[in-house]
Parts: C-alpha cells; structure tokens; sequence
C-alpha cells in the first residue's frame, strides 16, 4: 500500500539505510576523537622528546675522546660536545625562515646570550636543506655554571630538565623557541665526565 506515493517496504529501506547511515558516522566520529586523544597524549607526554648520550674513544689517537649528548625534540637538535679542550654546543633546528640565535638557558637561568643591541649581534645560523645549524658550536664556558647546573640537577630530584633555546626570525623579528628536555642522569653525566677530561 503506498504512502504518499511511495511504497511501504521502500519507505522502510530508506529509513533502514538511514539509520545505518548515521551508525557509521557516529563510529566514525568516536574513533576519530579516540584518535585525537591518543596524539594529544603522545603530544602532552613527550613521547617525541629523547635523548642519546655517546662517548668515543680511540686507544691510538692523541686525544681523549669526545663525549656527546643528542637531545632530540621535534626533529631538532641540541648536542653537547665535551672534549678535552672545550665543551661546545650545535644546534639544528627546523624553521622555514631565517633564523639568529639569542640565547640559550637550562631551566631559565641564561648561559648564553647573542642578544646585545641590534640584529647584526646574534649568533648567526646557516640554512642546511631547511635546518639552521650553528657552524662549529657554540663554545660554553662551563666552569662558572656547573655549581648553578648541579643545584638544578639536585632540585629536579631525578626529573627531567629543559633547555631552551630562543631565536629570531631576521625578516619579521618574531622570537621562536625551542624545548629541549635532558635527564638530570645525562647532564650530572656530561659534568661529572667534564671534569675527567
């Protein structure tokens, strides 16, 4: 018998697909936010943020060695080079402007600063296939920080620690910054091996 014109079983195999119809979106919809949730997660936990500690040595060479410390956080680099002379550190970081160095500091206490007055003051970076590096490093006179750099490993109580790294874009003169984290094991590590050298 029709309804308004339509037969009844194709007004019921309308209303079936209907249903279904909104069934699937509704899934759809919940694992999409389950999906979202699990990003954030990884995201707000730092799952991407890690570390690599590497000492090498070679028996026949004149030197000591050279101990590193990779701190990796969003495909950027911040790497610690001791050796016997000095203690360096290189960055590579991601930026799809030109960008200068202003200052680096371990849990907001300044080590490094670039910054004076004018633009032409920073420490320049060079564009390598999109990653700004520091040629050659940047040398850190580490014996006035390391009781500063102790007193925070002390305080962090095994947690984490975080540099930060803060640079400008040379075309708008936006600072941009860069976290990142190393445990307090690795850098009591870099001190303790500093001091060895």
């Amino acid at each position: 018998m029709p309804v308004l014109g339509i037969d009844l079983s194709i007004y019921v195999l309308l209303m079936k697909n209907l249903i279904l119809g909104e069934y699937l979106i509704m899934k759809a919809y919940k694992l999409f936010l389950k999906l979202l949730f699990i990003v954030n997660l990884f995201v707000f936990c730092d799952i991407f943020a890690k570390e690599s500690f590497k000492i090498r040595y070679s028996s026949n060479s004149k030197g000591l060695g050279v101990v590193k410390l990779y701190l990796f956080s969003d495909y950027n680099l911040f790497s610690i080079y001791v050796g016997a002379d000095d203690i360096r550190i290189r960055l590579e970081l991601i930026s799809d402007r030109a960008i200068k160095l202003k200052s680096i500091d371990l849990m907001g206490s300044v080590f490094h600063v670039g910054y004076k007055s004018t633009m032409d003051e920073l420490v320049t970076m060079y564009n390598q296939d999109g990653r700004w590096i520091t040629w050659g490093g940047i040398v850190v006179h580490l014996a006035s920080h390391k009781s500063e750099w102790r007193e925070f490993i002390r305080q962090a109580n095994g947690e984490d620690l975080q540099f930060c790294v803060v640079c400008i874009e040379v075309e708008r003169m936006i600072e941009r910054e860069y976290y990142f984290k190393v445990s307090a094991e690795s850098l009591s590590n870099v001190l303790y091996i500093s001091e060895l050298l």
